[in-house]
């Protein structure tokens, strides 16, 4: 996949997670509209933070809600 995709998959469900969707519900939804499994929606979000953090811009926040590692910006 190139850079392009992964980035426009993670900005999604992160929409998605921050207008009150589930979990579950947004991993359905990436499923039906990209055809993605969870796990590559987890790389996708887990790259854009490393990102993010690389830039020192850090706009994703890092919240309880992505069970995310503090340092790395890796989902648990």
């Amino acid at each position: 996949m190139t850079a392009i995709i992964w980035s426009m998959i993670a900005s999604k469900y992160l929409a998605l997670r921050r207008s009150g969707k589930a979990r579950k519900q947004a991993m359905l939804i990436m499923k039906e509209k990209f055809d993605v499994s969870r796990a590559t929606v987890d790389r996708c979000v887990a790259r854009e933070r490393r990102r993010e953090m690389k830039a020192g811009k850090n706009r994703l926040k890092l919240s309880q809600d992505f069970h995310c590692h503090k340092k790395t910006g890796l989902l648990n």
